[in-house]
């Protein structure tokens, strides 16, 4: 009678939901374009949302809706803070294993780089869309970043063999040591 008694047994911790199976990330063939098409669709939706919210704001200040920069700056600042959404979302999808924090530091880097270099261009009306380049690029960049950080370590091999070098009083030895 090793048995406990019916009822008497210790509980499995209960889950609501079972552990979703571990999967391989999908090849950077793969992931690179699931992210750019992602990032293309929260870039676009996130720009149209702060156009029209730079068309509020010149609305409320009095000026016109339409060309002014408050327009354009707004949707410019959508798509760049649209741009790591995306990624992560499209990069998730083939299984990737990077950080919406790290894909949103990184963009933030990639911004500051943006504002730097527009500082060297002519036009004033270029710069903007450098800043936004530079956000976008800037987001894959660091995606696949943390994504290469958040990667298992490699198997260590069963087999190693190393030169060694005992040096003693009198002789001197040289073999090979390892791990079988």
């Amino acid at each position: 009678m090793d048995e406990p008694l019916p009822g008497m047994q210790p509980r499995k911790a209960l889950r609501l939901l079972d552990e979703p199976p571990a999967r391989e990330p999908a090849h950077p063939v793969v992931r690179l374009p699931l992210e750019v098409v992602a990032m293309s669709l929260t870039s676009a939706s996130l720009a149209f949302t702060g156009a029209y919210v730079g068309a509020l704001f010149r609305e409320a200040t009095g000026g016109p809706t339409t060309g002014s920069t408050e327009v354009i700056y707004g949707a410019l600042v959508g798509a760049s803070l649209g741009a790591p959404l995306g990624v992560w979302w499209g990069a998730r999808i083939a299984g990737g294993r990077g950080t919406l924090e790290g894909t949103y530091l990184g963009t933030g880097v990639a911004a500051a780089a943006g504002v730097v270099a527009s500082l060297f261009l002519k036009y004033d009306e270029a710069r903007a869309g450098v800043i936004t380049a530079f956000c976008l690029v800037g987001a894959v960049v660091s995606y696949e970043v943390s994504h290469a950080s958040n990667a298992p370590a490699p198997p260590e091999p069963a087999v190693s063999l190393a030169p060694s070098l005992t040096l003693t009083r009198d002789h001197k030895f040289l073999g090979l040591s390892g791990r079988f």
